[in-house]
């Protein structure tokens, strides 16, 4: 082989590289960040690829005869990675959904801000909720994971070894279906205690009839929504922190199935 060869080669590498990391980087959480600069996301992007393709024994040959397999290689490629980065997203999915119901709850679904990691508007506490979500995320290194997890995807699907099957919808929809689990698991100890502060307005109510529970129970619902919010913050952290571990199993996990084993 000689130069010329030899530097389209790692050339070509190169760019399928990147192009699974550029589909990492459009939902995977922190680098997908509105916040953060396109040539920040570029550099930082084009830096993991030069790291991956000098430190791995990565290799693709390109049919002489059409560029057709190679654009299905990038495509192919950039849908890993999407995958990749839709499996980690999942847990800040479930924490926005959970805060969402707790605001609606608490009678803060009108107070809208807007949110800096999906560039949308959701409710006070569910934006508080998120990004402490991400703060937990940072200190618990879960963005390192998700560059290890990208580094084994090499180990288990090759560039050009995407083997989408039946299953890896599925395993998809399974896991998007557990992300509405996991938010009903976070926003319970709220939302539970809320239904007890209801049912005694509700019984109160029928004892003092000449009272305006609606003003009265506004403000008890958003006092005891906050005190319980307060009360229940370091479970919600501590219970975070294991997101974080169990995002990565299903980034492991879907790309097992993505492999085909």
């Amino acid at each position: 082989m000689d130069l010329y060869q030899f530097v389209a080669q790692h050339l070509l590498v190169f760019l399928l590289v990147l192009a699974r990391i550029s589909g990492l980087f459009v939902m995977a959480p922190v680098f997908s960040n509105r916040n953060i600069p396109v040539q920040v996301k570029a550099g930082l992007a084009a830096l993991l690829s030069l790291i991956l393709v000098s430190t791995l024994n990565l290799d693709y040959r390109l049919p002489a005869d059409s560029l057709l397999p190679l654009i299905l290689t990038a495509a192919a490629e950039f849908i890993t990675g999407l995958v990749i980065g839709f499996a980690a997203q999942l847990i800040f999915a479930a924490v926005q959904a959970a805060g969402e119901g707790t605001d609606m709850q608490m009678g803060f679904g009108i107070v809208n801000v807007v949110d800096p990691l999906f560039g949308t508007q959701v409710p006070l506490i569910g934006n508080f909720k998120l990004l402490l979500a991400l703060l937990v995320y940072l200190e618990v290194n879960g963005h390192h994971l998700l560059l290890v997890a990208l580094r084994e995807s090499y180990l288990l699907i090759p560039i050009g070894g995407l083997n989408w099957r039946g299953s890896v919808t599925a395993t998809l929809l399974e896991l998007f279906t557990g992300m509405f689990i996991l938010a009903l698991k976070i926003m319970f100890p709220v939302v539970g205690g809320l239904l007890v502060v209801e049912i005694a307005l509700g019984l109160l109510a029928r004892a003092v009839p000449q009272m305006n529970v609606f003003i009265v129970g506004l403000t008890a619902k958003v006092g005891a929504g906050l005190i319980l919010l307060l009360f229940f913050l370091p479970v919600y952290v501590y219970f975070t922190q294991f997101l974080v571990e169990h995002s990565y199993q299903d980034v492991l996990r879907a790309m097992r199935v993505m492999a085909g084993k």
